[in-house]
């Protein structure tokens, strides 16, 4: 099976309103009120990172819930799956998306933006600001939004600029800023490295027991210490992540339920139909065409 689909700065445009230049290398997204975030789980294969201006929405990337309301920052890669929920009438947002080859097309010091601490998978993606730090971040924005809008033959090295400072920019108020506790949910070490496990291993087991042997403790341990500290078993973790990649797959993916099945390591289609209607509420198909 080839490579699963992503949404790139084409299909985003779709939805968002975007310019309508340049999308297959950057662009300013405005969210005002009126326009709706994309619900049902996702990837994308661009960066972004952009400021609430107004309202607020809860993301959900890779099951970590944020709270996102006036004067957040939002940074996120293409390495996770996110999803919009509880968006407020008034919800506003600014934010540049840029594609890595961009960057490292037009950058002097080009370097792979998977080296940033915020754009890894397990980063916290949204940190408050003070109204400067945010008033900083807006200004940036809109001096990008006006480079794009202009005429500049040097366009592509202007955005490039910009976009260096906006992610020096980035870097300080996340060392400021950045803290696990920022997630809806509570989070230790013991929990982090569970969920990186799981990120990995998730397709090949969804045994409780091949997750604590990993850990080098024993399942009891493991289950107890997930549930104490989340609310959920660790049965439920590994089956909420199987069941977030199978609703992005039948949703961003034309492959067929039977290839989905597969991919997933399922024994055959009807256990993972069974396996998804009990999760979902729904069969694969019924979920696809929603």
């Amino acid at each position: 099976m080839g490579r699963i689909p992503e949404f790139s700065l084409f299909d985003i445009g779709k939805w968002n309103l975007l310019h309508d230049k340049d999308l297959g290398k950057y662009n300013i997204s405005i969210v005002a009120p009126g326009c709706k975030l994309q619900h049902f789980p996702h990837r994308v294969t661009f960066y972004g990172i952009g400021i609430c201006t107004a309202g607020s929405v809860v993301l959900d990337v890779n099951l970590k819930k944020f709270l996102i309301k006036k004067n957040s920052l939002i940074i996120l890669g293409p390495e996770v799956i996110r999803r919009w929920a509880d968006q407020s009438d008034d919800y506003y947002n600014n934010a540049l998306f840029f594609t890595n080859s961009f960057i490292l097309q037009h950058s002097e010091k080009a370097s792979n933006l998977l080296s940033y601490p915020f754009f890894k998978q397990d980063a916290t993606s949204v940190i408050p600001l003070n109204e400067i730090e945010a008033e900083n971040i807006w200004r940036l924005l809109q001096d990008v939004k006006r480079a794009i809008d202009s005429d500049s033959n040097r366009k592509d090295q202007i955005i490039s600029h910009y976009t260096s400072i906006l992610l020096t920019l980035t870097s300080d108020y996340y060392d400021i800023h950045a803290k696990p506790s920022e997630s809806l949910l509570p989070s230790n070490e013991l929990i982090d490295r569970f969920k990186a496990l799981l990120s990995v291993h998730y397709r090949e087991t969804r045994k409780v027991n091949d997750y604590a042997d990993m850990l080098c403790i024993s399942a009891k341990h493991l289950s107890q210490t997930i549930k104490l500290t989340t609310g959920k078993t660790a049965g439920e973790w590994i089956d909420d992540i199987t069941v977030l990649e199978a609703k992005v797959l039948l949703k961003q993916s034309s492959l067929t339920v039977s290839q989905i099945s597969s991919y997933m390591g399922f024994g055959n289609i009807s256990t993972f139909g069974k396996f998804f209607k009990k999760n979902v509420g729904f069969t694969p198909i019924e979920y696809r065409s929603i």
